[in-house]
């Protein structure tokens, strides 16, 4: 399965919108962890902070996979954040989520083989 497609089916499989959140705000992970929160979250600096996120929220990884991918589709969810975060932290939050996309990066190709078929 292409990339593009097998992302789009893990998305599938664990986003939800929260009807009370509309918008990028209320997508989350099932109906429970908000993605802004995941991405938010993520440390670039664990050795698998796929599997140390999934960890910290009781997620299985593709559900982290799935908030990587949907982020990788939606970048603009950082500004519908931005009110919460001062100008730095919004600037340390991008440039850890550059991080994290590098380092991750060999993990999702490593486990592209993981992910359940369709």
């Amino acid at each position: 399965m292409p990339d593009d497609a097998r992302d789009q089916d893990i998305i599938n499989r664990w986003i939800t919108v929260d009807h009370r959140h509309p918008g990028i705000d209320g997508v989350r992970l099932g109906y429970r962890t908000h993605v802004w929160a995941i991405i938010g979250q993520i440390d670039p600096d664990q050795d698998d902070p796929i599997e140390a996120m999934a960890q910290a929220h009781d997620l299985p990884r593709e559900a982290v996979f799935a908030a990587l991918a949907w982020y990788q589709r939606h970048p603009d969810i950082l500004a519908s954040r931005a009110a919460t975060y001062d100008a730095n932290s919004l600037l340390q939050l991008e440039a850890n989520l550059l991080r994290v996309k590098r380092r991750v990066q060999t993990v999702i190709d490593k486990s592209s083989e993981e992910a359940p078929p369709s």
